[in-house]
């Protein structure tokens, strides 16, 4: 049986510029150096400070993983709640589609401002912060979500993972809590590569995976400054203390941004701690806590774009439309237990809180303001998460083969939302300040999925990848008018009530091929069946106005083909993906007053299309 080894010096390739998932050695895995330099867009200028005190702990050599051939890896790889770079790069190599690792001692050469810039270069991947400020990113991967709402800030289409274990409920991605300091890598699978993470999404899913004690220092300091108002400070430690690991982080944002009216600041932590209960439990628990408050400067026409980009919405601007996150709270933890040295058990459990308060600043607009542009709304979301993996590799007819059992199971207990009228200067009727107009909950809606995959090693050079999975989508709730003599913006489609409770279950197959065509290229196929309903807020309207729930909204249906390969030759490594996709019921939104989305949207099914496209990546080591 042939062993994947890996070099666990973290310092023997600290010059490199880039690293690519087909490069399986001497990964780097940390930098400390000083930087200055000019960067084209938002940021003119950069300085990056840092400073150590003492040296990051060696982490224990991770067990190798069974390298079953050379064509299927096992992710069997001992107890480990936070894997190595050196081990996830073995892993996602094993994946027959595009996927990429990006380092954060890479990325954080530069400017590390917002998600945005981790996913800067990645093919196939749209990431925009909106107005040039805040860090509630704009995404859209190979065309997912790309007509959801006004610029798709809770982030449909795509799974967001920290340390493996979900950010992504049934309402969508808060964007809070995504913090760039403090991470240790990022992995990117897009589309079906995703399967592995339970990910229903057409866009695939991302995963930040968190420093700990094995990878950091005692005491880390770093400043980032740049034009608009620019700033990020951050205070960071991690040791190892006997089985004990720990890692914290504090960070803090502030700009003026390049619209007007679209300052934010933020304030968070994020942290850390393992402990190696024996040599076969290891368990890490995780907490994220921040705060965000971002002016809103709101979309604006083509024509009004052509004049000058940095005018906001006069819609937004005379409401003074903002947006605060309080304190979202995200408390999580991941436990591995090595059953044998073939099989392995990881538990996962998450509870998230994600309090949203929009326009809480009085309106000054007049009297004759329509309803959505004079509403405050307070949103209240938690989710509650567990996940379960196992994991056994094996020979099947004298050829190696690598089983995995999974169920994540994601429930919104607690999600609602109250509207109030906010314009100051009605003080009678419906519409006086401060009235509470609706009230709307989402309580039980759910996106859960059960996966069982196999790898097998057809032989030395081909591995045959193939899953089933089974999506439950479940979208509850109803609402109540307290001013039922308000008569809405506008009518709904489709309204049929003030209730709705669906849910639908479907099948989710995948089917690759991975062909090493030798140690420095693979080319790899797949087919890949996803699920994606609507945000539960979506069905009837969230906060905006007197909309009745209607389910004629259908969960989206697709189907993914995609043909690549990556390999590496010498200082060069790269990528080449082609794909196309067929979606049923795309989940697409449309303004509610044509040409102004500052006013709310609609959600509905389109028809039948396609969304296909080339992906080409290529990565340069310059010294």
């Amino acid at each position: 049986m042939n062993h994947t080894q890996f070099s666990h010096n973290k310092f023997a390739q600290r010059d490199a510029q880039s690293a690519s998932v087909a490069a399986l050695t001497n990964w780097n895995t940390a930098r400390r150096r000083f930087t200055l330099l000019t960067k084209s867009g938002l940021v003119v200028a950069l300085a990056s400070i840092t400073a150590n005190v003492g040296s990051a702990q060696e982490k224990p050599a991770d067990k190798a993983p069974l390298a079953l051939s050379t064509t299927v890896v096992s992710g069997i790889a001992g107890p480990d709640t936070s894997p190595s770079a050196e081990l996830v790069a073995a892993q996602l190599a094993a994946v027959p589609g595009a996927v990429k690792l990006v380092e954060s001692a890479e990325v954080e050469r530069g400017r590390v401002g917002t998600s945005a810039d981790i996913l800067a270069f990645q093919p196939g991947v749209f990431a925009a912060p909106p107005a040039g400020s805040g860090d509630g990113i704009k995404l859209s991967i190979r065309g997912s979500a790309i007509a959801r709402t006004a610029g798709n800030f809770f982030r449909a289409g795509t799974l967001f993972t920290f340390d493996g274990l979900p950010v992504t409920g049934a309402g969508g991605t808060p964007y809070e809590l995504f913090e760039t300091y403090g991470l240790n890598y990022t992995e990117v699978l897009l589309g079906g590569n995703a399967f592995d993470f339970g990910a229903l999404q057409l866009g695939g899913a991302i995963n930040y995976v968190t420093k700990t004690g094995f990878n950091s220092s005692p005491f880390e300091t770093r400043a980032d400054f740049g034009s608009f108002g620019f700033q990020k400070l951050q205070v960071s430690s991690g040791q190892v203390v006997g089985d004990a690991d720990y890692f914290i982080s504090v960070a803090s944002l502030t700009i003026d941004g390049f619209q007007a009216h679209a300052k934010g600041k933020a304030l968070g932590f994020a942290g850390n701690f393992g402990y190696k209960i024996s040599p076969k439990i290891s368990t890490r628990f995780f907490l994220r806590h921040r705060t965000t408050e971002n002016e809103n400067p709101g979309s604006i026409s083509l024509n009004e774009l052509k004049a000058d980009p940095s005018q906001p919405n006069p819609n937004n601007l005379t409401n003074d439309t903002y947006r605060t996150q309080p304190g979202s709270t995200w408390i999580a933890n991941r436990t591995a237990i090595q059953i044998d040295a073939n099989s392995k058990l990881e538990l996962g459990v998450v509870y998230h809180d994600a309090p949203i308060d929009i326009s809480p600043k009085p309106s000054s607009g007049n009297v004759g303001t329509p309803l959505s542009d004079a509403e405050r709304s307070i949103w209240t979301f938690r989710d509650f998460t567990i996940q379960g993996k196992y994991t056994r590799a094996d020979t099947l007819w004298n050829r190696p083969s690598t089983t995995t059992a999974a169920f994540s199971i994601d429930r919104e207990y607690d999600a609602d939302v109250n509207a109030y009228a906010n314009n100051a200067n009605v003080t009678t009727g419906p519409r006086a300040f401060r009235n509470l107009l609706k009230t709307a909950n989402y309580n039980g809606s759910e996106d859960s999925s059960v996966r069982l995959i196999n790898e097998f090693g057809l032989n030395e050079k081909f591995a045959l990848t193939t899953g089933l999975g089974l999506a439950y989508i479940r979208r509850a709730g109803e609402v109540t008018y307290f001013r039922p003599d308000l008569p809405p913006l506008a009518p709904a489609p489709g309204a049929v009530g003030r209730e709705i409770d669906r849910n639908n279950t479907y099948f989710t197959p995948r089917l690759g091929l991975r062909y090493e065509v030798n140690s420095q290229l693979t080319l790899y196929t797949n087919v890949t069946r996803s699920i994606e309903g609507p945000n539960s807020w979506q069905l009837n309207r969230g906060s905006q106005g007197n909309y009745q729930y209607h389910d004629n909204i259908k969960d989206q249906k697709a189907i993914a083909y995609e043909l690549g390969g990556r390999g590496q030759v010498g200082a060069f490594s790269g990528s080449a993906t082609v794909f196309h996709t067929d979606v049923e019921d795309e989940l697409l939104s449309v303004p509610i007053v044509p040409g102004d989305p500052s006013k709310g949207s609609y959600t509905f099914n389109g028809s039948p299309t396609y969304k296909q496209g080339v992906e080409l990546a290529l990565d340069v080591v310059l010294w």
